[in-house]
């Protein structure tokens, strides 16, 4: 039987976009989902963190990344993410943010500083309401729509929306379809709309994990840590969501008990005010009587 190998395995997507020797492969990738143009776009790479298949051994639960400096010195750092969880956009900025920190040491110049690019390729919508694949986030100026600076990217490729078919215009779509869908693709049935020479090279890549049976397991290994890490996570989110509806549903109980008890110090203020009002008339009345010669005795009052 045909062994089936997903790109968005973190051992595959790192052996694919972060193996020394193949660094063709990640400067197309880089250039084309991020949509460079002619003049601007990037020609040689360095890894800073190469593929290296001892670091996905005996630690399951590590976040593997690719990093890389173009011959500008510009940064980028390559991700991908299948699951989505809550604390995700800090985590990307907190990448980023150590980044551009690690760039200069004590006493050195601000303008050392070279820019940094995170690119996240999502397996879930983080904004499923917009239906471009492609997110480009900076530091931006809403009121007066002006970027501060063009130093802190974050790029990220919701998966999901990937172009199929016709609507795969460029060689970025491709990539991503390649990504989304490309656990379903071998060297003989790659649809013509993703059969470029880089995509034949990543799939000769996955290949070779189908080939020897210690990169298979490998692989299988990563995607049951995959796994194991979506299910604690998917759980984390459901403990997570019963205690919110079980802290919505105390706060609403007190909401409740304190407006009655709010409710009922009222009621007891309005009749105080009451019995107030109407011994305040009751001594009026009585001066009044006596003004005028009336007995009280009479009255009984």
């Amino acid at each position: 039987m045909e062994r089936l190998i997903d790109p968005r395995v973190d051992c595959i997507f790192k052996a694919i976009l972060g193996t020394p020797g193949r660094e063709s492969l990640t400067i197309h990738f880089l250039n084309h989902v991020l949509k460079l143009p002619e003049g601007k776009r990037i020609v040689t790479v360095e890894f800073l963190n190469p593929y290296n298949e001892k670091e996905y051994q005996g630690d399951k639960y590590s976040i593997i990344d690719i990093k890389v400096k173009d011959q500008a010195g510009n940064f980028y750092q390559i991700e991908i993410q299948i699951a989505l969880h809550d604390d995700l956009i800090k985590r990307m900025l907190y990448t980023l943010a150590a980044m551009l920190k690690s760039q200069v040491k004590s006493g050195d110049d601000y303008y050392l500083l070279k820019p940094v690019t995170g690119i996240w390729l999502l397996g879930c919508n983080q904004f499923p309401e917009i239906d471009d694949p492609y997110l480009h986030f900076t530091l931006y100026e809403r009121k007066h729509q002006r970027i501060l600076s063009d130093d802190v990217n974050l790029h990220l490729m919701q998966l999901p929306k990937a172009p199929i078919g016709p609507n795969i215009i460029d060689e970025g779509d491709k990539w991503l379809h390649f990504f989304q869908h490309g656990r379903k693709f071998n060297l003989k049935n790659l649809p013509a709309c993703v059969d470029i020479p880089e995509i034949r090279e990543a799939l000769k890549i996955m290949q070779g994990f189908t080939e020897y049976q210690r990169d298979y397991l490998l692989y299988e290994s990563r995607l049951d840590a995959m796994r194991m890490e979506n299910f604690w996570e998917k759980a984390f989110e459901r403990e997570k969501a019963k205690v919110e509806k079980v802290t919505a549903e105390a706060e609403k109980v007190t909401a409740e008990a304190e407006e009655k008890v709010l409710a009922a110090e009222a009621k007891v203020r309005q009749e105080q005010k009451a019995r107030e009002k109407a011994e305040a008339d009751r001594e009026r009345l009585i001066r009044e009587l006596k003004k005028a010669g009336i007995s009280l005795d009479s009255l009984n009052l």
